[in-house]
């Protein structure tokens, strides 16, 4: 696909890990998941940080940063 190809250019260019991070509802967090495995899937390294529920990174961007550099240090691999 065209994301597919897109992420490959990510790669070629030195990314080596895809961190998703979308809001904290329990849809989203699954959807995110499901993102990280295919990812995996295709031999890319992928974390979820997961935001207290309600928030998206935006929001908190602008509220609490410290929120989101909680999430980033407690990013997990995604269980497959």
């Amino acid at each position: 696909t065209d994301q597919l190809t897109d992420l490959f250019k990510l790669v070629d260019a030195g990314v080596d890990e895809f961190i998703l991070m979308w809001d904290g509802e329990p849809e989203a967090i699954k959807a995110a998941t499901q993102a990280a495995v295919k990812l995996t899937q295709y031999g890319f390294c992928a974390t979820v940080a997961r935001l207290p529920e309600g928030m998206d990174p935006s929001e908190l961007a602008q509220i609490d940063y410290s929120l989101i550099l909680d999430a980033l240090d407690k990013r997990k691999a995604p269980s497959k």
